[in-house]
């Protein structure tokens, strides 16, 4: 028997496989690791931009390290309503990171944006997401 057919010779549709790939990702949950300046504007974060006609909402669970000691893990959510991104903030437990999470709109694309405070030095933010199609 090979990949392209099932056990009773029936030939396996592409969207088959899409969807596997799909349950594989949300299984994996996309983890990402993004280094964060000391008193960084708020920047576009690389892999982290999703079509509104495709994707309605991204579900995401962090971990933020700063170097002066504060560790924080969260989660919050990016969603596409009324034509625009925004974030819907779902709370931390543990110190002040000092970020601050964004969303930028052009067309029906969503871009994750981070800013960070000045004091607390560099860092890293840590992701995890899970999409949801429309």
């Amino acid at each position: 028997m090979s990949l392209t057919s099932r056990k009773n010779g029936q030939p396996i549709d592409a969207s088959w496989f899409n969807a596997i790939s799909a349950a594989i990702d949300a299984l994996n949950e996309n983890e990402s690791t993004h280094e964060i300046a000391n008193g960084q504007a708020a920047t576009a974060l690389i892999n982290q931009a999703f079509d509104g006609a495709v994707i309605s909402s991204v579900r995401y669970f962090y971990e933020a390290q700063r170097n002066d000691g504060s560790f924080a893990n969260g989660e919050f959510a990016m969603q596409f309503v009324s034509s625009a991104w925004r974030i819907a903030d779902g709370g931390y437990e543990g110190e002040d990171h000092g970020l601050t999470l964004s969303a930028a709109t052009v067309g029906t694309v969503g871009t994750l944006k981070v800013a960070s405070s000045s004091g607390p030095g560099t860092g890293t933010l840590k992701l995890k997401r899970r999409t949801f199609s429309v």
